[in-house]
């Protein structure tokens, strides 16, 4: 972990540095199969001059600029989170961005929520609002510790609740595995 890496594509002998990394955790999901967790060179960028700009952010603020980004309104239905930014990242995507506000500023149940119908940007004090989604055991193909792989489900996104063995889970993560034809949530740490 911490250590800097350099990811390439390509076939054979003919690769093409795509970015610098810096590799944040490594687990082994089965033999000769890794999981990489990594951050583009913006983190290294951003440690560097900018650090001094982030220490008047607020996570509140940061939401507020992404969500005016996308012509969207900020709701904040949580207190103040007392905070100052850690690597503050933004990656190439708006989920990217978000994920990396709650990294930074250690999120611990609050969760956001984009309302497209409301065009809103919406941060909330646990999961996203509604019923959970009950997951019956004809979808699913694995259980494994912290999720569950299953068959794709297209309306699962991080952040909403569902039912798995009469119990309610907040999903965090969702990850698609196109070989499988499957998708594997992980649960959320609501401790």
């Amino acid at each position: 972990m911490g250590a800097n890496a350099i990811f390439s594509i390509g076939r054979g002998s003919e690769l093409v540095t795509a970015l610098g990394l810096k590799v944040l955790g490594c687990y082994q999901i089965a033999p000769g199969l890794f999981e990489i967790d990594a951050v583009g060179a913006a983190r290294l960028l951003l440690d560097l001059p900018f650090v001094g700009q982030l220490r008047n952010l607020t996570a509140e603020m940061v939401l507020a600029k992404i969500a005016s980004t996308l012509g969207l309104g900020f709701v904040s239905f949580c207190l103040p989170i007392a905070a100052m930014p850690r690597d503050m990242v933004f990656l190439g995507s708006v989920r990217g961005a978000l994920d990396q506000v709650a990294q930074c500023f250690g999120f611990e149940r609050e969760r956001w929520a984009l309302d497209t119908v409301g065009k809103k940007l919406l941060l909330l004090p646990g999961a996203v609002p509604g019923l959970p989604i009950p997951i019956t055991p004809e979808y699913i193909r694995e259980e494994r510790v912290g999720g569950l792989e299953m068959a794709i489900l297209a309306r699962m996104r991080p952040f909403l609740s569902v039912t798995h063995r009469g119990q309610v889970q907040v999903v965090d993560r969702v990850t698609f595995d196109s070989k499988r034809q499957t998708m594997f949530l992980s649960w959320a740490d609501e401790n």
